[in-house]
């Protein structure tokens, strides 16, 4: 999530993630029950307050935008669902098919807390419209499907050169069902290093929390290698031939720094 090329967190950023319950229905139309969930990593700000207003989605069962209804409209400090942590955000009984898009409209009341200090987070012009997902995903009746919309922090907040702060969203999808992940745990949690999980070409990162425990969500099956750059001037490390299994997360145990 940090400025590289294929870097993806799950720092929050926000992070949103969305579960699909399909349930079968004596409708006409056969519909299923879609919830979206917003979760995020963490992230070295005080708080990350995020205004939502509205998620939508588009189906090739229907060629409008259909509108989901939030269990609560307004801010949400992303940074209070980590580690697997997330909260309701909208829900919505719709017609199965294929997803093709989700739409999601945020507010003008947004900011940032550091070190105690507030800055608002400033939506450039043009991006009152809101923020499309493409996304191809056939929904089945009867059938349970996970998706997460990650909200990269990092990238989605830029820095001014006269001290404000822009807000410029990037968002990831995917789907928990074809993917798996990294947890573990640093022994020296004031190190916070910045931990990459690569495998060619990709690279996905986070950091630790205050505890010292990481996650990292959203990972195709494959072998990676974890590398963990300390903020505090430590040396770095790495631990290779990191398994990932689809629908698992695999533990990477302690990472010892001194």
């Amino acid at each position: 999530m940090w400025p590289f090329k294929n870097l993806h967190v799950h720092f929050f950023l926000l992070i949103l993630s969305i579960t699909i319950f399909f349930s079968c229905h004596k409708d006409k139309v056969s519909k299923t029950q879609v919830n979206f969930y917003l979760a995020d990593s963490p992230f070295p700000y005080d708080e990350v307050n995020i205004d939502f207003r509205s998620v939508s989605i588009k189906t090739n069962a229907n060629k409008n935008e259909i509108p989901f209804t939030l269990t609560r409209t307004g801010i949400y400090n992303i940074l209070n669902f980590t580690n697997g942590t997330d909260t309701l955000l909208a829900s919505y009984l719709t017609p199965v098919g294929n997803l093709s898009q989700v739409h999601i409209i945020i507010g003008d009341t947004n900011n940032i807390k550091i070190n105690g200090q507030t800055f608002s987070l400033l939506l450039p012009k043009g991006f009152e419209s809101g923020y499309v997902l493409n996304f191809n995903q056939k929904i089945l009746d009867g059938q349970e499907y996970n998706f997460i919309i990650d909200f990269d922090v990092p990238k989605s907040i830029v820095p001014t050169n006269n001290g404000l702060f822009n807000l410029k969203p990037v968002f990831r999808i995917f789907s928990s069902t074809n993917t798996g992940g990294i947890k573990g745990v640093i022994s020296l949690f004031q190190a916070r290093p910045f931990i990459y999980a690569i495998s060619a070409p990709d690279t996905f990162g986070t950091v630790t929390n205050n505890e010292g425990k990481f996650l990292i969500r959203g990972l195709p099956a494959g072998t990676y290698l974890l590398k963990f750059v300390p903020q505090n001037g430590l040396e770095s490390k790495i631990k290779e031939n990191i398994s990932v299994e689809v629908g698992k997360i695999t533990d990477a145990g302690t990472i010892v720094f001194y």
